[in-house]
């Protein structure tokens, strides 16, 4: 390239100024790779002014939608579900009701959102006490921590949300599909490990199934009960007793 004459502000005197290109080298800094350097590259690199608007936007929306959600659940918990307007939760969140059916179509899809979280938290605590126990299963440490269940009926609250007003809001497909969805695994995990090697893969199902209902049916009794700890030691024992049993059974020990 031929050298570009410019004239200085002082004096007469002439001297050349070497033109460099748009691309460059220019100085690299520590961590940074040298590569030549293109405005219209390091532009794209960057995040659109339409993106950064896009990710704010999602950042208030899960802001939003998480004040909701807490409220509900404080609501849902203390008054039940029938006591609880879009009204007393948008307050709670405060945020208007235009606001909270921005992100929910009714009260019912808060309420399902509300126990699938309560649901969740119940079965990460339940695998989190599995994985303590990894290799070392047996129908004792099994029941045992089926127990987080049903001490979790025994609260009156979550009794109302889980097990009274879970399966008359949303209806017994949809509530069974959110308790299945978190704890069926579990079980079926537990009943596999304790199981004779062999069992067909239905009597397995069958039987997390059997063990799954049994749960339910205990927790409703456990909440209900005088003495609902002494009714969680008691059913506690009793799904032990049953696990034994399937760890007992064989596919080829039941007549034809």
């Amino acid at each position: 390239m031929r050298p570009m004459r410019t004239c200085t502000k002082r004096g007469a005197r002439w001297r050349s100024r070497r033109v460099e290109p748009e691309t460059a080298l220019r100085p690299s800094l520590p961590g940074r790779c040298c590569v030549p350097y293109c405005p219209r590259v390091h532009v794209a690199q960057q995040p659109s002014r339409r993106e950064t608007h896009m990710v704010q936007q999602a950042k208030r929306s899960a802001t939003t939608v998480g004040a909701i959600l807490a409220s509900a659940r404080q609501l849902f918990i203390e008054r039940g579900f029938a006591a609880v307007s879009i009204d007393d939760i948008a307050a709670g969140a405060g945020i208007a009701k235009g606001g909270l059916y921005h992100h929910f179509r009714a009260k019912h899809d808060v309420f399902e959102a509300v126990l699938d979280a309560v649901q969740a938290e119940l079965a990460a605590e339940l695998g989190t006490r599995i994985q303590r126990i990894e290799g070392h299963r047996s129908p004792h440490t099994i029941a045992t921590n089926l127990r987080i269940y049903l001490e979790a009926a025994t609260q009156e609250g979550l009794r109302q949300l889980i097990l009274v007003d879970g399966p008359v809001v949303l209806g017994w497909e949809r509530w069974r599909g959110i308790d299945d969805r978190h704890f069926m695994d579990s079980i079926r995990t537990g009943l596999v490990a304790i199981m004779p090697a062999g069992t067909p893969p239905e009597e397995i199902e069958a039987a997390t199934r059997l063990i799954a209902g049994a749960v339910a049916e205990a927790a409703l009794a456990c909440g209900a009960a005088q003495d609902p700890m002494a009714a969680v030691q008691l059913h506690c024992r009793l799904l032990e007793t049953m696990l034994c049993g399937l760890q007992q059974h064989g596919s080829g020990s039941h007549p034809d």
